[in-house]
């Protein structure tokens, strides 16, 4: 592993929205491998400023391929090390054990559409990589409703869908594709980022009037009608759907990884040692789809509270961010009843 000078603490703010809200879709250095509210190097020059220990970390540094990368990785460590790059404590707004609700059965919760009074208005949003333009053409015939809105990313990497994708949205009023592109990989904070990205793009579209916001990728496909899944939303309009692991917490903080510290650059996540869960967090997850509600988002990106500004931080170095989150009940939000298990995807 290469020496690592020893020297001062470095300083850092986190800035976390500072790089989701900028409208190119980049952060503020151009390398889309790297993820918003890192500790970014300050010259090209720039070198550790502490002894970097830890076999991991020392590894991660031997391995990453360009100097940016090394020079986030020994800042991020380098803060870790100095205790300035975790929340010790997150507040809790709900103390009830277990899950807010049991789980609902989509049998269980059949009502037909025409009795609904108000139903609720879905925003999609599509996820997709790839060439496989065929295989969205069919989910977008399968799911479009003139009702509805869709809203579509397309990886940085892949350009001929990107083009296919913008021709499509020609034709539809309620189709668009995210003006910013960026490079996401499965288990990367980059996605966690991407999915904030495209809630704040949607709250800030006032002319989009919906109720839900609901994440699909190409290889999706619908068992059920759009009618019976607005009547099902619409039955249950406050709540929000996501799936649990359903498993003892401490196993499942083993098995993912929530104890040790990545951070993500080069497009890859590194392992960089081992770390605290922060006091107030109880740790759920599962599935990275979910349904949520209008209201949910606009908490998430909006809030000022010291919950939901430190829980994106430690989100920002784990991995699979956008699988394991905290209970929803307890954590992100000030009411108790508004999360259920998820009934609206089938995971194979």
């Amino acid at each position: 592993p290469p020496r690592v000078r020893a020297g001062d603490s470095v300083q850092h703010e986190p800035s976390i929205s500072k790089n989701i809200s900028d409208p190119k879709g980049e952060s503020k250095n151009s390398d889309t491998g790297s993820v918003g509210g890192a500790p970014q190097p300050t010259s090209p020059d720039f070198t550790p400023k502490c002894e970097v220990v830890g076999k991991d970390a020392l590894s991660a540094l031997a391995r990453a391929s360009t100097q940016r990368c090394q020079q986030e990785i020994a800042n991020v460590v380098c803060l870790h090390q100095a205790g300035k790059l975790m929340p010790q404590s997150v507040p809790r707004h709900c103390h009830l054990s277990g899950k807010s609700n049991a789980n609902i059965q989509w049998e269980d919760s059949v009502v037909d559409l025409a009795l609904i009074q108000k139903p609720v208005k879905i925003v999609y949003v599509l996820v997709i990589h790839g060439r496989a333009v065929r295989q969205l053409k069919r989910l977008i015939k399968a799911i479009y409703h003139r009702d509805h809105f869709y809203y579509i990313h397309v990886d940085k990497r892949s350009n001929y869908l990107h083009r296919e994708t913008l021709q499509l949205a020609q034709h539809y009023p309620n189709i668009r594709v995210t003006p910013w592109r960026m490079v996401t990989i499965w288990g990367g904070a980059s996605l966690l980022k991407m999915y904030l990205r495209c809630m704040k793009d949607l709250l800030e579209m006032t002319e989009w009037q919906w109720d839900y916001f609901i994440n699909l990728s190409a290889t999706d496909y619908p068992t059920r009608t759009n009618a019976e899944l607005v009547a099902f939303l619409s039955k249950y309009r406050e709540k929000n759907y996501l799936k649990s692991h359903g498993r003892d917490n401490a196993r499942f903080i083993k098995k993912q990884g929530l104890d040790r510290l990545f951070h993500e650059c080069d497009d890859h996540m590194w392992r960089l040692g081992d770390r605290q869960i922060p006091e107030g967090i109880v740790v759920d997850g599962g599935s990275d789809w979910f349904a949520l509600t209008h209201k949910l988002v606009e908490y998430v990106m909006n809030t000022q509270d010291e919950l939901v500004i430190k829980l994106k931080h430690f989100y920002w170095y784990t991995l699979l961010p956008a699988e394991v989150r905290s209970k929803t009940s307890q954590n992100w939000y000030s009411s108790c009843q508004v999360l259920l298990r998820d009934p609206t995807h089938i995971h194979t």
